[in-house]
């Protein structure tokens, strides 16, 4: 690799670190090109990109990001994956670190501000996506004008139904 790809390299590097939320640091010493395919491809279904360079080329790329932190883990072989939900991630990723002949360990997360290790990520693993999140949201946010259109529509005719049988009653 010349010096011109290696500028080109740390400058898309730096683009991806800059324009995405959150990213990912693997251990993929081990990792069989069988496995690595597969994982690529399942990250790709989630929106993740993955980038594998030397740790000195990504260490320059990651000083002036809000991803700084992640030039203290960058020892070994290692994936950048850059990711827009980090729950597909995390989910795609556990699946693969709970094999251990997979040859993937997981070091940890970026969110921009923190870097968060192995059991961050597990944790979220274990919960919903975004896109499950929002249609929950969603579904609460409907069903509060169907609550009030319901309470409009049954209670005065079942406080006059309550009235006018106290006063048929007298």
């Amino acid at each position: 690799m010349n010096r011109n790809s290696k500028s080109e390299l740390v400058a898309n590097l730096q683009n991806m670190y800059s324009s995405h939320n959150y990213v990912f640091i693997v251990n993929t010493t081990g990792l069989l090109a069988n496995t690595n395919n597969a994982i690529r491809k399942q990250l790709s279904k989630a929106n993740a990109t993955t980038i594998v360079a030397k740790n000195t080329l990504n260490d320059i790329a990651v000083r002036d990001t809000s991803h700084a932190v992640i030039s203290q883990v960058l020892v070994g072989q290692n994936m950048s994956i850059f990711a827009t939900d980090p729950v597909e991630v995390a989910k795609v990723l556990s699946a693969y670190a709970k094999d251990a002949t997979s040859g993937i360990k997981i070091i940890g997360i970026s969110d921009g501000k923190n870097f968060y290790g192995e059991s961050y990520v597990k944790t979220l693993a274990t919960m919903p996506s975004m896109e499950v999140v929002r249609a929950t949201l969603l579904s609460a946010i409907q069903s509060v004008p169907r609550k009030i259109a319901y309470s409009l529509l049954y209670y005065p005719t079942a406080i006059g139904r309550v009235i006018s049988s106290n006063f048929n009653q007298k």
